[in-house]
Formats: C-alpha cells, sequence, structure tokens
C-alpha cells in the first residue's frame, strides 16, 4: 500500500540542552504545576528546540527520546495521581496514545493493554471528554484504521462508513480535509472505478479546501487521459549515428 498514513516523524538532527532539561526539571520540582500547566508541557515535550547539541546517530536519537519519554511519563504519571478525575485525563491519554510510536522508537516497552485502537475507543466513549479531545481522537483512529484497509484487514467501505460517522460527529474538525484526500488515495489503489465519482462528489464540497482539491485532480486526469499527454510522455525512438 501506498504510504498514504502521516506518520510522526522526528528528524535524526535533534537539538539538545542538557542544562536547558535540567533546569526545567528543577522548576517542575520547586513547585506543583497546575493540570493545565501538566497538560501544556506534554503537548509540547517533543516540540523543544533547544540550542546546544545536535544528534547525529540513531544511538543518539534513540538515547534522547527515552530521556524525554521519562519526563513525558512523570508529567503524566503527576497529572492522574494528582487530577484523576479532571476531564483533561482525556487529553493526557491521547498524548500517550499518539507518541507511542515514538516509545517504540526509542525502544521502550509498550504495555499490552495500551493499544492505539484501545485507548482511542475509552476517549470517544468517555462522557467527559472535551469535543476537540473526541475530535482528535476521531482523525487518530481514521489514520490508524487507514492501516488496515492497506493491509487487506479492513474494507474501504467500512472505513468510509467510519469517516461518514466522523464527519456526523465532527463536521468542523480541522483534519478533516486531509482525511478525504486520504480516502481519495485509498480509492485510487483499492476501488479505482470509484474514482471518478467520488471526484465528482468532492468537487461539489462545502468545504472549500476540498472541493479545490478534487477540482484540482479532475483536470490532473483529464490532462493526463488526453492524447497530446499521451503523445507527449510516449518514449521516442533513440536515433543512432551510423
Amino acid at each position: 500500500m501506498k504510504n498514504f498514513v502521516p506518520f510522526l516523524l522526528l528528524s535524526l538532527a535533534v537539538p539538545v540542552c542538557p542544562l536547558h532539561a535540567e533546569k526545567v526539571a528543577g522548576a517542575e520540582q520547586s513547585r506543583q504545576l497546575t493540570a493545565t500547566e501538566i497538560v501544556s508541557q506534554l503537548d509540547g515535550l517533543f516540540d523543544d528546540d533547544d540550542e546546544n547539541a545536535t544528534v547525529v546517530t540513531p544511538g543518539q536519537f534513540a538515547a534522547i527520546l527515552k530521556k524525554k519519554m521519562a519526563r513525558f511519563d512523570r508529567l503524566a504519571a503527576d497529572f492522574r495521581a494528582r487530577f484523576p478525575e479532571h476531564p483533561l485525563r482525556w487529553k493526557v491519554l491521547l498524548l500517550e496514545t499518539v507518541n507511542l510510536p515514538l516509545r517504540e522508537q526509542a525502544g521502550l516497552p509498550v504495555a499490552a493493554e495500551k493499544s492505539a485502537g484501545a485507548m482511542l475507543g475509552a476517549i470517544l466513549a468517555a462522557a467527559d471528554a472535551t469535543a476537540e479531545v473526541k475530535s482528535d481522537a476521531s482523525v487518530q483512529r481514521l489514520m490508524l484504521t487507514a492501516e488496515e484497509v492497506g493491509d487487506k484487514k479492513l474494507k474501504i467501505d467500512d472505513w468510509e462508513k467510519m469517516l461518514a460517522a466522523h464527519w456526523r460527529d465532527f463536521p468542523d474538525a480541522g483534519d478533516n480535509a486531509s482525511l478525504e484526500e486520504l480516502r481519495l488515495g485509498m480509492t485510487e489503489e483499492f476501488a479505482p472505478a470509484r474514482v471518478e465519482a467520488l471526484l465528482a462528489e468532492l468537487a461539489k464540497h462545502k468545504d472549500a479546501a476540498i472541493a479545490d482539491m478534487a477540482k484540482e485532480k479532475q483536470i490532473a486526469r483529464k490532462a493526463m487521459a488526453s492524447p497530446t499527454w499521451r503523445r507527449r510522455s510516449r518514449p521516442r525512438a533513440r536515433r543512432w549515428r551510423s
């Protein structure tokens, strides 16, 4: 399957500042963070741009990930110990879910009960999870199950039903345009006879970004189907000098 699903990729050139990390850890110990502050730190932990050292080897990269994951786990544990019923606990669980691939890259074990599907399902079923967190969880679940379509463990028709339910529940999700582009890519690979009808449907979509994407695809497909394009793309016979 083509790589339709966007993965969380981190460059091997990761800037690291041990002194900065120690200062942050010390500040955390000097006072207790609020629930919102903990979630904010968890959310931005892997976006730190400290400038002091450059990681250039996979071993160094894994070591830095382990340190970051250790801090992530400490913050998450602190949150759960002090705010066990806080609605933001679902945001913490969501962040744990999206960081599971990083945990594996760092060579850290992942508990058997911590499957991404189960974690996302718990968030979506939670009565006190915010609409934003549920929307993000729904997007992540669709991206996760798209891999199952690629592995032929799930039919594309069933995935499209999940997408329709997502649109019903979260019509304003910020990643909806990306999901429709993902749908189109999977349709091109697994149900090519339906591509033209899908493009016609998406070209009329109320979301301008989706409609524009579909129209551009239609123009490109028409251009590729034209006799002129086929003549230009046909390899020319090479002339050899006698």
